[in-house]
């Protein structure tokens, strides 16, 4: 298993885009980590920018991480196997209103 890490200062939002390499390769999980809980609510967004064009680009997943059970240390898994391009890329966006130290690790299983 591959992963990609992006840490970000307390003072920037995160907007991160990462590839599989290789081939293809299966998306296993995302990780996102904050230095506290953030308690505004706003919206952690996980993307899929699809190299075949934005008209095949799509939302994996939403979650508002203030009402979120362990928001400093937030994981989601896909439902199904999610296999991605090397040239996809997945996008982990976020305000961070409250400016906590964030990192974003996107994890991915070779093909």
């Amino acid at each position: 298993m591959s992963r990609a890490v992006l840490p970000y200062s307390h003072t920037s939002s995160v907007a991160v885009a990462l590839s599989a390499g290789g081939d293809f390769g299966q998306l296993t999980h995302v990780q996102f980590t904050a230095d506290s809980d953030p308690t505004t609510s706003e919206n952690m967004t996980i993307t899929l920018d699809s190299h075949l064009g934005s008209e095949y680009d799509f939302l994996l997943h939403s979650v508002d991480l203030s009402a979120a059970a362990d928001p400093d240390n937030y994981i989601w898994q896909p439902s199904q196997p999610l296999w991605v391009h090397c040239d996809d890329r997945i996008i982990v966006a976020f305000t961070n209103t409250d400016t906590n130290a964030c990192s974003v690790a996107v994890y991915f299983k070779p093909a």
